[in-house]
């Protein structure tokens, strides 16, 4: 006759067994999403020196902007600058300009009522050597 203990403690290491059995592809399951999890890691590292690699870009993207927009500033100051003295090269041209025509048109016009007093006197002269001739 067989020792119920034993029967007992028999029946126990066969459940045991059992869960064991139900458990290998459990661990191997296990073993499989710490594979993944390791290997999330390493992409998770990956994408943080990818990040610090783009901050790096764009710090240098946001010195060359700086630069840049320094550069056209500097550059439209000159334009600027260019128009102004243009503005004021033609203003003074313009000043100019008016300023002999004004004479000219002073001169001329002085001119014209010298030139239409001298005629008439040379009319007047005219006539009076005229008279003196008897031709009148």
């Amino acid at each position: 006759m067989a020792d119920p203990n034993f029967e007992t403690l028999l029946g126990a290491i066969h459940e045991i067994k059992t869960s064991v059995d139900e458990l290998r592809p459990l661990k191997a399951s296990l073993d499989e999403v710490r594979q993944n999890v390791a290997e999330l890691r390493q992409n998770v590292d990956g994408l943080h020196q990818n990040v610090d690699g783009l901050r790096q870009n764009v710090d240098g993207l946001r010195e060359e902007l700086t630069r840049t927009r320094v550069d056209v500033m500097d550059r439209i100051d000159r334009l600027q600058d260019e128009v102004t003295t243009l503005r004021d090269e033609a203003f003074t041209t313009f000043a100019r300009a008016e300023r002999v025509e004004r004479v000219s048109r002073d001169t001329t016009s002085g001119l014209s009522a010298e030139l239409s007093g001298m005629h008439r006197q040379i009319r007047r002269l005219q006539e009076e050597v005229r008279t003196l001739r008897g031709e009148h």
